[in-house]
């Protein structure tokens, strides 16, 4: 999952919204793995 998020995140357009929608998806996916758990929707601020 890491990897896939590193290769991704090469391409990731900074300034493209959707890009940095998919960016934050990606980094979202491998937190949840890395932690073994589902985030809240929400996060606290």
């Amino acid at each position: 999952m890491l990897s896939l998020f590193r290769d991704m995140a090469k391409t990731i357009d900074f300034d493209d919204a959707a890009s940095m929608a998919r960016l934050k998806e990606y980094a979202r996916q491998a937190l949840e793995a890395f932690i073994g758990e589902t985030l809240p929707e929400k996060l606290p601020e």
